[in-house]
């Protein structure tokens, strides 16, 4: 299995478990609420969509990789092209954050510390 489909396999069961906020509106309510743990951009997602919500909260920031388009992403969700979600569980975000090393994701100091 390569990194993209753990990627991805993780992905889907967060979304599964509704522990996803799929879409600029809902990740921006997520972050507002303190529930999301992680905020992802598909590969091919503008980078100012993540600036602008990133520094409603202090929490990572990653871009996934580049084979992960927005159109990959909403097949995968049963959707629509996505562009952006925020995972709200530490447990999932903390696995695909695993998998993401070279993908150059941030992270705060806070998220860190949980």
């Amino acid at each position: 299995m390569t990194t993209d489909e753990k990627l991805l396999s993780l992905i889907g069961l967060a979304n599964r478990a509704r522990r996803l906020a799929i879409g600029r509106q809902a990740v921006s309510a997520g972050l507002q609420h303190k529930e999301a743990d992680l905020v992802l951009l598909a590969g091919d997602a503008p980078s100012r969509l993540g600036d602008q919500l990133a520094a409603v909260d202090k929490v990572p920031l990653a871009f996934l990789p580049r084979s992960i388009t927005k159109d990959v992403l909403g097949r995968i969700l049963g959707r629509k092209p996505v562009a952006i979600i925020a995972v709200c569980d530490r447990h999932f975000a903390d696995g695909i954050l695993s998998l993401l090393p070279a993908v150059g994701q941030r992270r705060s100091a806070s998220h860190q510390q949980r």
